[in-house]
């Protein structure tokens, strides 16, 4: 019997779980496996990181995000500007994007 190999929809699943139980270091080493996979991030996977930097990652994480996204030809949508725009809120003041 074989073994079976994560899909894109586990690694989301398992990024959205890291990001809200706040270990941030593993869903990002979770992005980076899927892609050893040659498994293509989507917009989903991109909201699971971006919700990390709501519950208190880094603005800079945010915005590497949404970047990312735009630059892999996505289309982000209004809840991934909102969290983009919620961390930068939350930087420190004279950081830019700050709030």
């Amino acid at each position: 019997a074989g073994l079976l190999r994560p899909t894109r929809v586990t690694y989301n699943a398992a990024i959205s779980a890291c990001s809200k139980g706040a270990d941030w270091p593993r869903a990002w080493s979770l992005l980076a496996r899927m892609r050893r996979e040659c498994l293509v991030p989507d917009l989903i996977t991109h909201s699971a990181l971006l919700s990390a930097p709501v519950q208190g990652q880094p603005w800079e994480s945010a915005l590497h995000v949404l970047a990312e996204a735009r630059g892999a030809g996505l289309s982000p949508d209004a809840v991934m500007y909102n969290a983009s725009i919620s961390a930068c809120e939350r930087a420190p003041a004279g950081a830019p994007g700050a709030g």
